[in-house]
């Protein structure tokens, strides 16, 4: 059925094998700045992709909760599936932090070779707006270790790090931000001012693609239009061996939805053109 892909995309999560012992990497550490947040890496057995995951007091995800924290120190104590345990940062080479000095009474930011997409996250929720991620960026790893006293400061030295590795953050209306390469700041265009939004609002987190296949965010911008796919094997043939990565940080419309896919399948080079009752996928050139 047409609307089945729709509520798998929309409520697609990570799942873990309950029985497998969690491996748990400490990665980053955010305290003071609203929710006090512990970043976390965890692998429940060989061959799966690890998940980073954003832990604060109280709201334990996939069997791991944060019991304290010392941000200074970069030190987490956590529950991992019923069990204490006590975490500190692994030695960073590429980016080492150790002269850094901090005031232990000011927030901070301190993380070590964090993913892109785990810095995306955190960028996010500082700015409150969704991140539009170009799939150009490659697979950079970022650290921190920094005093701030407000979340835009914190939010401009997360932008100034994205700077030195040649990456661009452009606002694009009231709920998004582009992250590209700086070759590309030139040819991307923000345009979600433009749409006439209107209806209920999506709650946030409700799509959450992490590598998700393009085939499937192919289906589900057919699904939210409520269109068929016309040739669906020849449009399935032009997504195939590629993902995307697009999670929802606020609450949007289904037409901001909806131009958010356009816009990632457009870096993609592909888009939808209107064809007899449906919609047709074809390549950008």
């Amino acid at each position: 059925m047409k609307s089945s892909y729709l509520l798998f995309a929309l409520l697609v999560g990570f799942t873990f094998d309950s029985h497998a012992e969690k491996s748990v990497k400490l990665v980053g550490v955010v305290a003071g700045l609203s929710n006090d947040v512990a970043l976390v890496e965890i692998q429940t057995s060989p061959g799966k992709n690890p998940v980073q995951l954003q832990l604060t007091a109280g709201k334990p995800e996939n069997g791991v909760a944060l019991v304290a924290m010392d941000a200074a120190k970069g030190k987490v104590s956590l529950n991992v599936d019923g069990a204490a345990r006590e975490l500190m940062f692994d030695e960073d080479m590429q980016h080492p932090t150790t002269d850094t000095q901090v005031e232990e009474s000011l927030p901070l930011i301190h993380f070590r070779s964090l993913s892109l997409v785990s810095v995306i996250s955190l960028y996010s929720n500082l700015k409150d707006r969704t991140i539009l991620i170009h799939p150009q960026l490659g697979t950079p790893t970022f650290s921190l270790y920094q005093n701030f006293r407000t979340k835009e400061e914190a939010a401009e030295a997360i932008e100034k790090i994205f700077k030195d590795q040649n990456i661009a953050t452009i606002r694009d209306g009231e709920h998004f931000i582009m992250v590209v390469p700086y070759s590309y700041t030139n040819v991307v265009t923000p345009k979600s001012d433009t749409l006439a939004n209107s209806g209920p609002l999506i709650p946030v987190m409700s799509v959450n693609f992490r590598d998700f296949p393009l085939g499937g965010a192919v289906q589900t911008y057919a699904d939210l239009m409520g269109k068929d796919i016309k040739d669906r094997p020849s449009a399935m043939d032009l997504s195939c061996c590629s993902t995307l990565t697009f999670y929802q940080e606020t609450p949007l419309s289904r037409a901001e939805i909806a131009y958010a896919l356009e816009t990632q399948l457009a870096w993609h080079k592909l888009r939808f053109v209107p064809y007899e009752e449906g919609l047709k996928l074809e390549s950008i050139r």
